[in-house]
């Protein structure tokens, strides 16, 4: 069974990306906790996802994790957030692959991109749901 975080493998998919060269983890890309600062950022929370399930197959013992996140997008611009935001679901929209040791069937968006508003500093808030299915052996 993996012990990395869905929240961990989407922020290395995401960084793996030439689109994402701006984003540093730790600078301006979060898990868990997003700081004041800076105000372009993007931050992945772990979320409740659907109940795990097992199996015997004829190679062996598999186990089935359907772990979600939640990713927000903050910028100065609703633009920019919105096309940052738009990038992450083309991005995490995959088929079968391996991250981490884990093998990913599938990454869902659950719903649309959706705005939380202004924070009180006048910066966009934009969330995306991501549900996954990923078998561990």
């Amino acid at each position: 069974m993996s012990q990395q975080p869905f929240s961990v493998d989407a922020k290395d998919i995401i960084l793996a990306e030439s689109i994402f060269v701006d984003f540093i983890f730790g600078t301006n890309f979060f898990i868990s906790a997003e700081p004041d600062e800076p105000d372009t950022c993007i931050t992945i929370y772990d979320t409740t996802g659907l109940d795990d399930d097992s199996q015997i197959d004829p190679i062996g013992y598999t186990w089935t994790q359907h772990p979600a996140i939640q990713i927000r997008v903050r910028d100065n611009s609703y633009e920019e957030a919105y096309q940052t935001a738009k990038s992450i679901v083309d991005l995490l929209n995959i088929v079968p692959e391996e991250v981490n040791g884990s093998c990913y069937q599938s990454i869902t968006k659950v719903g649309t991109i959706r705005s939380l508003g202004e924070d009180d500093r006048k910066r966009t808030r934009l969330v995306i749901n991501f549900l996954s299915t990923r078998e561990e052996s």
